[in-house]
C-alpha cells in the first residue's frame, strides 16, 4: 500500500532512546522536508510499509553509531575537563611550592643575618683566641697577596689579637 512517505524518505531515527519505540522519519522532495512520527507496531500497515522501504536494522545501526559518537564526545569533554583541572591544580601547587621556597629562603636569610652586635660580640669573646687569630691572619695575608711591605707582613704575623689584625688590615685596604 502506498503511504505519504513512500519513496520520499530522507532519514529515520529513534526519538525516544533507550526505549526506541517511536521513529521519526523525514520525507519530502528537494528542500522541503516533513517530519512524521511512527510507533513501532507490527500490526500497523503504515509501519509495515515503512520497514519495507527503510529496514529497522538501518535505524538501529544509525542509533548505535550516534550513541558511540555521543559517548566519544562525552569522553572527550570529560578528558578536557580533567586535563584543565589538572593544569590548574599543577599551576596552584607550583605557585604554592614556589611561595613556600621563597618563605624558607627568607627565613634562612633571617637566621643567617649577622648583626653588628654579633660581630662585636665575636671579636670580644675571641679576641685572644689563638685559633681565631690564626684564621684571621691567613685571611688578611690571602687577601693581600701582592703586599710588598715586609714590615707590614711581619706585623701581621706577630699580631696577638683580632683587634690588632683588624687595625693592620684596615691599613692595607686604604
Amino acid at each position: 500500500m502506498s503511504q505519504v512517505f513512500t519513496n520520499k524518505i530522507k532519514s529515520a531515527r529513534f526519538i525516544n532512546p533507550p526505549e526506541n519505540s517511536v521513529i521519526e522519519l523525514l520525507y519530502g522532495e528537494a528542500n522541503e522536508l516533513t517530519a512524521f512520527h511512527l510507533e513501532i507496531n507490527f500490526s500497523n500497515q503504515e509501519f509495515l510499509d515503512f520497514i519495507e522501504e527503510w529496514p529497522l536494522e538501518k535505524i538501529e545501526k544509525a542509533a548505535r553509531t550516534a550513541a558511540r559518537e555521543r559517548a566519544q564526545l562525552k569522553e572527550n569533554y570529560d578528558k578536557q575537563i580533567i586535563d584543565t583541572y589538572r593544569a590548574q591544580l599543577r599551576a596552584q601547587l607550583k605557585e604554592d611550592y614556589d611561595k613556600q621556597i621563597i618563605d624558607e629562603i627568607s627565613n634562612i636569610k633571617k637566621d643567617m643575618a649577622i648583626s653588628c652586635k654579633d660581630i662585636f660580640n665575636y671579636i670580644n669573646e675571641n679576641n685572644k683566641d689563638r685559633s681565631a687569630v690564626f684564621d684571621l691572619k691567613l685571611f688578611v695575608l690571602e687577601h693581600n697577596m701582592d703586599l710588598k711591605d715586609k714590615k707590614l707582613k711581619l706585623r701581621i704575623r706577630k699580631a696577638k689579637t683580632i683587634l690588632d689584625l683588624l687595625q693592620i688590615y684596615n691599613e692595607t685596604v686604604k
